[in-house]
């Protein structure tokens, strides 16, 4: 016995225009991307899995868009450091330890200095050289040509890179 199966015709493009309310242009255009024409129900599965994000195609094109700003963030680095105007974690924290050794180092030199400069002084005066000396100590850090600036870690690797 020889049982033939119904045979089903696919869908025109006509048809599932008509049935999806939307244009047969529309459907031209879906076909070439992906969506399934050899049945109604298939075609709208597929238009609900797009319009709910449940497309694999969604969650590639969110990959490649965060790949091209990683990428670009890469780049941009890479010329940040072409261009001199990055400087490692290493030495940043060289150019810490020189600021604080030198800070140190005037700090120690004002301590010796200031209790001699005092030294028979009535209080008043000597609070005024302190103040003066504090002053002194403040202009050299915020003058960026003074001699602790010209000898900074920071300004030597500047001046490698040039």
């Amino acid at each position: 016995m020889n049982k033939k199966t119904p045979s089903h015709k696919p869908p025109t493009i006509a048809e599932l225009a008509k049935e999806l309310a939307i244009s047969t242009r529309r459907v031209s255009q879906l076909k070439e991307v992906g969506m399934p024409v050899h049945s109604l129900e298939a075609a709208r599965d597929w238009r609900t899995r797009q319009v709910e994000g449940d497309d694999t195609s969604a969650a590639l094109r969110k990959e490649r868009i965060r790949l091209v700003r990683l990428q670009s963030e890469k780049a941009e680095l890479e010329l940040s450091i072409r261009r001199g105007e990055f400087i490692s974690r290493q030495e940043n924290e060289e150019s810490d330890a020189g600021i604080a050794q030198a800070l140190s180092a005037m700090l120690r030199s004002y301590e010796k200095e200031i209790p001699q400069l005092c030294l028979g002084l009535p209080l008043s005066e000597s609070r005024k050289l302190v103040e003066m000396k504090s002053r002194e100590l403040q202009t050299k850090l915020s003058d960026h040509q003074s001699e602790y600036w010209r000898q900074h870690p920071l300004e030597q690797l500047s001046t490698r890179q040039k």
